[in-house]
C-alpha cells in the first residue's frame, strides 16, 4: 500500500460504488490503514457518490459506526474531532443512527458518553434523494374505518431509538432509554412504542412501557394507538 502511494496512486480515487480506499478501511475496521491514508492526504469526510444508492451520501465515520468499529469511531471523535451529529447528505442519518440500527452497543455507548451524540436527532423523513425515498422496506398496513394503507417505516423521521426498536435490538434500546424522549413522534404521530407493537417485538414493548414509561395511549394523528395496531397485527 505504501509503495503504491509513493508511486503516485490517487488517494481519493472512487470506484463505481463511490467508495474511496479510506472509506473501505473504515468500513472494515482497519484503523492503522485509515490513519496512514489520512496522513497521506485522504479526505476525512469523503461521501459515497456512485452506483451504490443504499449508502449514497454516507461518510467514513458513518460506516465505521454501522459495522461496530468502536476504535475507529473513537479516533474520528477524539483525534480528528469529527462532528458526530452531522448526518449523511442523502438522508441525514447520523453515526449513532447507523450503530443503533445494527445493534452495535459498544459504539452506541461510546457516542452517547464521549461523542456527545444527539440521541433525538431524526433523519430527513426519507426525503427526496435519500435512501428512505428509494427503499420501501419494513412496510406494515394500518387499517382504520375500513381503509387500508401501507406505511413505510423508512418515511417516519426515524431517530436512533426508532431504528433500534424496529430491528429489535433490546440492549441498544435499553441503553438509549435514559437519554431519549421515548414518546417523540415521527411522521403522522408514530412513536417507538407504536412501531414496536406493529412489528410484534414484545420484549421491546415491555421495555418501553415499563422502564421507559412510554405513553401506551399515545396514538397516531388519526387516533390509532399501539394497542389498536397490536390487535390488528395479531
Amino acid at each position: 500500500m505504501k509503495h503504491l502511494v509513493n508511486e503516485g496512486a490517487d488517494i481519493d480515487w472512487k470506484g463505481h460504488s463511490g467508495r474511496t480506499a479510506f472509506y473501505y478501511a473504515c468500513e472494515h475496521g482497519h484503523l492503522e490503514t485509515a490513519k496512514f491514508l489520512v496522513e497521506e492526504g485522504a479526505d476525512l469526510n469523503s461521501e459515497i457518490r456512485g452506483e451504490d444508492k443504499i449508502y449514497d451520501g454516507t461518510t467514513p465515520i458513518f460506516v465505521a459506526s454501522m459495522f461496530g468499529h468502536v476504535d475507529v469511531a473513537k479516533w474520528f471523535v477524539e483525534e480528528k474531532h469529527v462532528n458526530v451529529n452531522s448526518g449523511s447528505s442523502g438522508d441525514g442519518r447520523t453515526p449513532l443512527y447507523a450503530a443503533a440500527g445494527q445493534g452495535r452497543l459498544a459504539v452506541v455507548r461510546y457516542l452517547l458518553e464521549e461523542g456527545t451524540a444527539d440521541v433525538n436527532k431524526p433523519d430527513n423523513d426519507g426525503g427526496e434523494g435519500g435512501r428512505g425515498a428509494k427503499r420501501r422496506a419494513d412496510n406494515f398496513s394500518v387499517r382504520n374505518e375500513g381503509l387500508t394503507f401501507s406505511r413505510s417505516t423508512s418515511l417516519i423521521a426515524e431517530t436512533p431509538l426508532f431504528r433500534a426498536c424496529m430491528e429489535s435490538h433490546f440492549q441498544v434500546v435499553k441503553c438509549l432509554l435514559s437519554k431519549v424522549d421515548v414518546d417523540k413522534a415521527g411522521f403522522n404521530g408514530v412513536t417507538p412504542l407504536y412501531i414496536s407493537s406493529g412489528h410484534g417485538h414484545l420484549d421491546i414493548v415491555k421495555l418501553l412501557a415499563e422502564e421507559g414509561n412510554a405513553d401506551v395511549d399515545k396514538g397516531l394523528t388519526d387516533g390509532a394507538t399501539p394497542f389498536f395496531l397490536a390487535c390488528q397485527q395479531g
